[in-house]
């Protein structure tokens, strides 16, 4: 069990598993990624065309119901407009005969026949006069008693605009037909301005359900509404189940009737889409399930998932054969390290494929080569080292047996009285200890000042008139750290070639400037009013090509001071010259500054 439990934590963390689990992984995770976006994007494409074409298929129904209303309307306006067979015949008039009355009767239910002929979706034509007369055409069982008492009124109020009234036929009320529901448009007839009585035209239901039943897709629900909500295709149970149930519908419903146009949305697994007619002001809603628009993309995900199962397995197989064949040669390339870690250096047979491996392999041949060199520098070096630690050694001596030589001068010159030699020997030895520096390397802004007077405390003896210095130092830079003898050298070199240079010793005046530059520079000047350079010369040092003729001109000095900032803040910070014959050489160090650096 032991055995079965370190081969399998093995597994687990050899290369091999962690390549085959991950191009497992990431093949997976890519395959149904794939797989869903594109079901997805199916899916919302299905959506969006079947909801197109269902709203198209609820616009043309509308289209041909307004068509076929209009033309019904059309009918009607003709009868409730016509003065010669309609309104001067229904009118009553007391003083006719039975004869007369019968003669009226028929022109006047003679012109009603020949509306109905017209169009064979005409169930039935009712007039009714002011006194209750009733003229028909049609089938012989009549409406006018049902609907007298509930509507009437309305179309005898309405001015002649033609009114629209679904009835359900299951109550006894069916005509010599097999159909449930008949829509009935009322409509007043006129004369004078007077309504003198109505008209009823009854349109077989069949007529518009034929309309809306050919617009629809299987599965979809339609459901027509008058301008008032009153059901004119559908079940109205059902619609008033669906407004309880649902207030979304009932909100949308409203819009729709308040504004016209069209509304969708989803809910309950249907899209919904409404749409009202500007023209007969009817509303038709179309419910459609969505398991009905998506099947088809779910049939087609399923066998994507299939499919990627086969690949995934097929892959899977390749990668395995492809890792075995790497992890072998990496097993190799391990074996020769692990002998170079217990330090065996010799060749060592690796893997010469022509992939990364070998490559690799290539490159830890050079690095022993590299190796075994370097161990033999180190040695070298180390014994040079040795060497060098032991002349150290013996020369640690000298520098304290200069300072008190020095010293026992300086007494001296102090007990005969001469200041001279006594400042000169002081500066000196300040000079001295300047240049073998602290532990630290660095010293304070200060500090360099300071070695720069003693400098010129030593030089002004050499010269009959004193040298004038100025020093201008922004404010808070006094501790700033810097590398040591940096300003000395820059001062030296101006007043060797610059001021040694002039005709009049006297004059010759250097500047010493210390500020910062964008808070990032430390920038210091020095400059002095000497002859200045000629042109090829600045170019030269700025050229920076022979620096052996540099060393010749300028001295170590200014080359020092270069190189040691280079070395220490890299090439983007050093030293520039700039120089007008006959006015001025200036040297300028750029150093980078760190206001959070602490200071001395």
């Amino acid at each position: 069990m032991r055995i079965h439990w370190t081969r399998k934590l093995a597994l687990r963390r050899s290369f091999q598993a962690k390549l085959v689990l991950t191009f497992t992984v990431i093949m997976m995770v890519t395959l149904s990624l794939i797989t869903w976006i594109w079901y997805s994007n199916t899916t919302n494409i299905l959506k969006r065309n079947a909801s197109e074409y269902v709203m198209d298929n609820i616009k043309n129904a509308n289209h041909s119901l307004d068509f076929l209303m209009n033309e019904f309307i059309s009918l009607s306006t003709l009868i409730s407009m016509n003065q010669e067979f309609i309104a001067e015949p229904i009118t009553p008039k007391p003083e006719q005969s039975d004869y007369e009355r019968l003669l009226r009767r028929r022109k006047v239910e003679s012109f009603l026949e020949t509306i109905y002929s017209f169009n064979s979706s005409i169930l039935a034509i009712q007039v009714v006069g002011e006194d209750g007369t009733v003229f028909s055409a049609g089938f012989s069982k009549m409406y006018y008693d049902v609907i007298s008492d509930i509507w009437n009124k309305d179309v005898s109020g309405a001015s002649g605009k033609a009114l629209l009234l679904r009835i359900n036929l299951a109550g006894g009320l069916e005509p010599e037909s097999d159909e449930s529901y008949t829509v009935v448009i009322g409509q007043a007839v006129l004369r004078g301005g007077k309504v003198v009585g109505t008209v009823y035209m009854y349109v077989r239901y069949s007529a518009i359900s034929s309309l809306m039943s050919a617009q629809s897709i299987p599965g979809t629900e339609l459901i027509l509404l008058d301008e008032n909500g009153g059901v004119l295709y559908g079940e109205d149970e059902h619609w008033s189940q669906l407004i309880l149930g649902h207030p979304k519908l009932s909100e949308a419903m409203k819009a729709v009737q308040a504004r016209g146009g069209s509304v969708q949305y989803q809910e309950d697994g249907k899209l919904v889409l409404i749409y009202r007619s500007d023209h007969t002001r009817w509303t038709t809603v179309g419910l459609i399930p969505i398991e009905i628009l998506i099947k088809d993309s779910q049939e087609l995900r399923n066998r994507m998932y299939g499919a990627s199962a086969i690949v995934m397995i097929i892959i899977f197989l390749l990668i395995f054969a492809l890792s075995q064949q790497t992890t072998k040669n990496i097993k190799r390339l391990s074996k020769a390290m692990k002998a170079v870690e217990s330090g065996d250096l010799s060749p060592k047979e690796l893997p010469r494929t022509k992939d990364e491996i070998g490559l690799l392999s290539i490159r830890f041949m050079h690095m022993m080569d590299t190796i075994n060199s370097l161990i033999h520098d180190i040695k070298r070096n180390e014994k040079k080292k040795r060497e060098a630690d032991l002349k150290a050694l013996q020369l640690q001596i000298h520098p304290h047996f200069l300072y008190n030589t020095l010293n026992t001068i300086r007494y001296l010159a102090k007990l005969q009285h001469a200041a001279n030699i006594e400042q000169v020997t002081g500066s000196l030895i300040h000079l001295l200890r300047s240049a073998a520096g602290k532990n630290s390397g660095l010293v304070t802004l200060s500090e360099e000042l300071q070695s720069v007077q003693s400098y010129m405390d030593i030089q002004n003896y050499k010269y009959v008139d004193d040298i004038v210095i100025h020093y201008d130092m922004q404010q808070g830079l006094e501790d700033y750290r810097v590398l040591p003898l940096l300003l000395q050298p820059l001062v030296e070199n101006a007043l060797l070639h610059g001021i040694e240079a002039r005709k009049d010793i006297e004059g010759g005046v250097i500047r010493v400037s210390i500020r910062t530059e964008q808070d990032d520079c430390l920038v210091i000047a020095v400059m002095d009013n000497g002859p200045g350079m000629p042109a090829e010369m600045l170019d030269l040092f700025r050229q920076g090509k022979n620096q052996e003729d540099q060393r010749k001109m300028f001295g170590i000095g200014l080359h020092n001071v270069h190189e040691r900032i280079q070395l220490t803040y890299g090439s983007a910070y050093g030293l520039d010259l700039d120089s007008r014959p006959g006015e001025y050489t200036r040297v300028t160090l750029r150093l980078p500054f760190d206001s959070s650096r602490p200071s001395a």
